[in-house]
C-alpha cells in the first residue's frame, strides 16, 4: 500500500475507473510506476461498483505498440493450457487510448511517421482485472506469491 493521498501520485482524485461494461470503485492505488520512460503501470486496488464479486485489482499499462506480445496475451495462453495456481484477469480491455494520438493529439499517420523516423515509441493503454488476495508483504516466498 502507498501512503498518502491519491493526488500525489496520480495529479488529480481516482475515485472511480470505467470498464467497457463496468465501473469499478477505487479504494486505494497500491502501485504506481513513476518513471519518464516506461510501461506507467499502477495498480489499484477497486471493487465492483454495484458490489457483486469480491475484492479485485485493476491494472493499468501502457505498452509499445511495436510490440508483437502483450500481457494480455500471456494471459489467454495460461487459460488456455489450463495453468494452475496463478491469478489470471478476469476482465481485461484496450483502452483504444495510446501516447501520440490520445494524449499528445497526433493523427495515426503522424504518429506513424514520428515512429518511423525519429523512432519514437508509441504506447497503448490496456487494463486488466484480476482477483484481490493478500498483500505481497505477506509473503515470504516467491514460490508463494506465485500460488496466491
Amino acid at each position: 500500500k502507498i501512503k498518502g493521498k491519491f493526488e500525489t501520485f496520480m495529479g488529480r482524485e481516482v475515485a472511480t475507473i470505467k470498464g467497457e461494461t463496468t465501473i469499478y470503485q477505487v479504494e486505494d492505488i497500491l502501485y504506481n510506476g513513476v518513471s519518464i520512460r516506461g510501461r506507467g503501470t499502477r495498480v489499484f486496488a477497486v471493487k465492483d461498483s454495484l458490489g457483486t464479486g469480491g475484492p479485485l485489482v485493476l491494472k493499468e499499462m501502457w505498452f509499445d505498440t511495436g510490440r508483437k506480445l502483450d500481457e494480455i496475451f500471456f494471459h489467454d495462453q495460461a487459460r488456455a493450457k489450463r495453468v494452475e495456481g496463478v491469478f489470471l484477469a478476469v476482465r481485461r480491455w484496450d483502452t483504444h487510448r495510446t501516447t501520440l494520438t490520445t494524449v499528445r493529439g497526433y493523427t495515426p499517420e503522424q504518429a506513424l511517421a514520428l515512429n518511423l523516423e525519429y523512432k519514437l515509441e508509441n504506447r497503448k493503454q490496456v487494463r486488466l482485472v484480476l482477483p484481490r488476495k493478500r498483500p505481497l508483504g505477506n509473503f515470504e516466498t516467491l514460490e508463494e506469491i506465485a500460488h496466491g
